[in-house]
């Protein structure tokens, strides 16, 4: 009880010393933020403790969060607002208020007189001054794209007339292709009919002449054969038949006859002619001696 009288004494005492318009010359806080600096005591913005005004920016972190000490390097959770009128705002660490660097333009950071210059001014302007080139090239890039949309718009109706123009010649080409296709289809089956109608002939052909061969040959082997039986009756060791005598041909003849025969049966016909010769020389000796003595 005694502790909460306590409390509340002190914070009757603050509202009656502390004055709103000191909450307005906070340094480090924004425009937004300095209505919860206003009034007697102040509350983290955690929600944690409640502490007088006169504890902010003490140089000493009783918040947890460091929102009592916006204006100073005390809490390593602090923030510092740079309000750098002219030019754009700033947050920083708390680390960096204080600590010889000018890091807000307007030098808010840096507490003793003379360490900073207010280059807000200046450094807006350049901004603002790259800003309005960058928008004119931008409006550079605008003007240019309109002026490609409005020569688009009056070459499509050419481009859509070509177009259509080239489709039809395109379905043109194809259905000529189609045709030239089946046209070469049909010459390639007329083809192969006549190829196979070819070979067939010559197969005939080759058949036939085979067969004209064969028949040759059998021919002229049983010519051969007749010829080698004619000559064995004629050239018989004992005395011929008078019938196949007569079909025997003259000497004259015969001798080539079997010389033909010799040539095509061997050595071994030889011996065999020449034993069916002495036959005959003998057989016609005895029959001219027969007939002188009758």
């Amino acid at each position: 009880f005694f502790c909460l009288r306590r409390h509340l004494s002190t914070a009757m005492f603050l509202s009656l010393v502390w004055p709103a318009s000191a909450a307005e010359a906070l340094r480090g806080v924004s425009a937004d933020a300095r209505p919860s600096f206003n009034g007697p005591t102040f509350r983290c913005r955690d929600g944690g403790a409640e502490m007088p005004s006169a504890r902010v920016n003490d140089d000493y972190c009783d918040c947890l969060d460091g929102s009592d000490e916006p204006g100073t390097s005390a809490c390593a959770l602090g923030a510092f607002y740079c309000a750098n009128v002219g030019f754009k705002p700033r947050v920083l660490p708390a680390s960096r208020v204080d600590d010889g660097i000018c890091d807000c333009c307007d030098g808010s950071d840096e507490s003793v007189a003379g360490t900073c210059q207010d280059a807000c001014e200046a450094q807006g302007a350049a901004f603002r001054a790259a800003a309005a080139e960058r928008a004119a090239a931008v409006e550079r890039g605008l003007a240019a794209r309109r002026e490609y949309v409005a020569k688009y718009a009056s070459a499509k109706g050419g481009w859509a007339s070509e177009v259509a123009e080239k489709k039809t010649a395109l379905e043109e080409a194809k259905a000529s292709e189609a045709a030239l296709k089946e046209q070469k289809e049909a010459a390639e089956v007329v083809e192969r009919a006549m190829q196979d109608e070819e070979r067939k002939r010559k197969e005939v052909e080759e058949a036939a002449r085979a067969a004209a061969e064969a028949e040759r040959r059998a021919a002229e082997e049983a010519a051969l054969n007749a010829t080698r039986a004619l000559l064995e009756r004629c050239t018989a060791e004992v005395s011929p038949d008078p019938e196949a005598l007569a079909a025997c041909p003259p000497p004259t003849e015969a001798e080539p006859a079997a010389e033909e025969e010799n040539s095509l049966f061997g050595d071994d016909d030889d011996e065999d002619s020449g034993d069916a010769a002495a036959a005959e020389a003998e057989g016609g000796g005895e029959a001219a001696g027969e007939a002188a003595g009758e």
